[in-house]
C-alpha cells in the first residue's frame, strides 16, 4: 500500500474518520446483541467493525473496498505484513464472524473465543490506522 493520494489530505482524513466511526458504532452495536444473546447479530456487526476498520485504512490511500473478497484480501495483507503470529487462525476466526450471520452455529462458548480474537484484530488494526495517518500527516 503507497500512501500518496490525488485527494487533498483533509478530504482523505475525513473518508478514513467516517469508516472508524462506523466501526465504533458496530462495536457497540456487537456488545449490545451478545448482551442479548443474539450472537447471529452480534457476530456480523463485529465482522461490520473490522470491514470498516479495514476500509478506514485502506481509504488512507484513497481506495475503496467493497466487497466481502475485497475486504478479506485486503485484512490478509495488513496481518501478513503485521507479522501476527497468530495471523492466519484469526483470518479464520473474522471470516467464521461473517458466515455465522448466515448459518447461525455460533453458541456463546464459541462466541467469545471469536469476539476475543476480533478485539485482538482490531486492537492491531486500529494500531497501524493512528500509524498510517500520523505518517500521512508528518511526512505527506
Amino acid at each position: 500500500m503507497k500512501l500518496l493520494s490525488s485527494l487533498p489530505l483533509r478530504r482523505i482524513l475525513e473518508k478514513s474518520a467516517r469508516y472508524q466511526k462506523l466501526s465504533e458504532e458496530y462495536l457497540r452495536n456487537a456488545m449490545m446483541y451478545a448482551s442479548k444473546l443474539n450472537f447471529a447479530k452480534a457476530t456480523e456487526f463485529l465482522w461490520g467493525a473490522i470491514a470498516e476498520t479495514v476500509k478506514s485504512i485502506y481509504a488512507l490511500d484513497d481506495q475503496t473496498l467493497g466487497e466481502h473478497r475485497q475486504i478479506m484480501k485486503a485484512l490478509e495483507e495488513l496481518v501478513l505484513r503485521k507479522g501476527l503470529p497468530d495471523g492466519a487462525r484469526l483470518i479464520q476466526s473474522i471470516d467464521q464472524l461473517h458466515i455465522n450471520f448466515y448459518e447461525g452455529f455460533v453458541d456463546e462458548g464459541r462466541f467469545l473465543s471469536l469476539s476475543k480474537d476480533a478485539y485482538k484484530l482490531i486492537t492491531e488494526l486500529s494500531k497501524t490506522l493512528e500509524e498510517l495517518k500520523k505518517q500521512k500527516v508528518f511526512m505527506p
